[in-house]
């Protein structure tokens, strides 16, 4: 047994779901394959409550539908290991098990997860609700559209009213103002593209950007990044972001974010170049 499986399930040893545990933290040292006796030694300075994050990680992983093939190298797996145990947003665990499966590959070479891993880790849990509510959606409604170039990805315009958004945050809506401010973090995290969130019943500067808009609510752009992000959430390491467009979403553990109601509209041309923000 690896290491990084008896730290798990010595930790959990008077914990009622010991069992799945243990059989978590046997997945999840199948996916990091031999690097994870490159990394093990390192989870023994980990604190209870970091390693009881890696805990969600393992149950995460286990849950998948496939760990895929090959081994993830010892770099991408510390810092997947390392940002996932600062987390307890059951989002932010389903993003890093994504992150580990994709991470998989025949020659166990270093790959750009470690890049994803250090942006997911630097999120929120409204931000990462956001971005995950944004590409399901493109996934579900986006068929034809064009991802791979800055140009075709602006085209992806979408409109979700504000009344949809409290139950994919878990919000009052007293409190959406944080998913504006989500929105300004994404934007700059090349995540998605412009965008305009207006809260107020003045739809001015919001029907300037998106016409359909009939109550105050958020419309955007994607990009090519945000959609590969969104794949690899679900352990898809693809360049070609528009492998979006016709994935099946796999099964995972957590109820992730998704908006009963989005609209798709045509690009406006003369879109403001600064975000409104509330």
């Amino acid at each position: 047994m690896t290491e990084i499986v008896e730290v798990l399930n010595t930790l959990a040893a008077n914990s009622p779901e010991t069992g799945a545990v243990a059989a978590g933290g046997i997945a999840l040292s199948k996916v990091l394959g031999p690097s994870v006796t490159a990394v093990g030694r390192a989870l023994g300075d980990f604190t209870d409550w970091r390693m009881r994050n890696l805990l969600k990680l393992s149950e995460k992983t286990q849950a998948r539908e496939t760990l895929g093939e090959g081994e993830v190298h010892p770099r991408v797996a510390q810092q997947i290991l390392s940002e996932a145990s600062w987390s307890e947003d059951d989002v932010a665990q389903e993003y890093f098990a994504g992150m580990l499966i994709g991470s998989r590959n025949l020659r166990g070479s270093e790959m750009d997860t470690a890049y994803f891993a250090r942006v997911t880790a630097g999120l929120t849990a409204v931000q990462l609700r956001l971005h995950h509510m944004v590409y399901e959606a493109v996934s579900r409604l986006g068929t034809g559209n064009e991802l791979r170039t800055r140009l075709g990805a602006k085209q992806v315009q979408m409109y979700f009213p504000m009344s949809v958004l409290p139950p994919v945050f878990g919000l009052p809506m007293r409190e959406l103002g944080l998913v504006g401010r989500a929105a300004a973090v994404l934007e700059r995290e090349d995540l998605i593209g412009e965008y305009v969130f207006d809260p107020s019943d003045d739809l001015t500067v919001l029907k300037g950007w998106f016409p359909q808009a009939r109550e105050p609510g958020l419309a955007l752009n994607v990009t090519g990044f945000g959609a590969q992000a969104f794949l690899m959430a679900y352990g898809v390491n693809e360049t070609n972001s528009n492998a979006l467009l016709s994935m099946r979403l796999p099964h995972v553990a957590t109820e992730m974010p998704r908006a009963d109601e989005v609209v798709y509209g045509p690009t406006v041309r003369n879109a403001p170049s600064a975000s409104a923000d509330a």
